[in-house]
């Protein structure tokens, strides 16, 4: 998929317009309208097989339908195929309470992010500095099951 499409996007992203041109991109369509966004990228760090979800965006004339979960679910079990983890970073309460209430997705943490938008520090446990939290939401995690 061209990834310039995320400029049609972009503006309904809730934190920025920022897109990581490294990241897969999918689409949905809905009647041959364009309608929902999502991509996915390498988590960083050491293990090779972990995936997030880096922007999903679903059009405001189409949300509300469960667009957003369906991709979510139908991208998340590609790469469950192919033996890899996908998981998602997200902070906007609709998709928080329908992760929580989804069987696919388990939620492994909750609360204040951190500047790498709630991904805890990569530095090493033995006492490196974290990163401190400079944004007042929550966010929750999620990993697909």
């Amino acid at each position: 998929m061209d990834k310039s499409v995320w400029k049609l996007f972009s503006k309904y992203h809730y934190l920025d317009a920022n897109h990581n041109n490294n990241a897969t991109v999918y689409v949905a369509y809905i009647n041959d309208n364009i309608a929902g966004f999502i991509s996915v990228a390498a988590f960083p760090g050491l293990v090779h097989n972990r995936w997030r979800v880096h922007r999903l965006v679903v059009l405001p004339d189409y949300q509300g339908i469960g667009l957003g979960i369906k991709m979510l679910n139908d991208v998340a079990e590609i790469y469950k195929q192919i033996g890899k983890q996908m998981r998602i970073i997200t902070s906007a309460p609709s998709l928080i309470y329908s992760l929580k209430n989804n069987k696919n997705w388990n939620c492994s943490n909750f609360g204040k992010g951190d500047k790498l938008g709630g991904y805890k520090s990569l530095l090493s446990k033995s006492g490196s500095k974290k990163t401190s939290s400079t944004q007042s939401r929550y966010t929750a995690t999620f990993y697909y099951k």
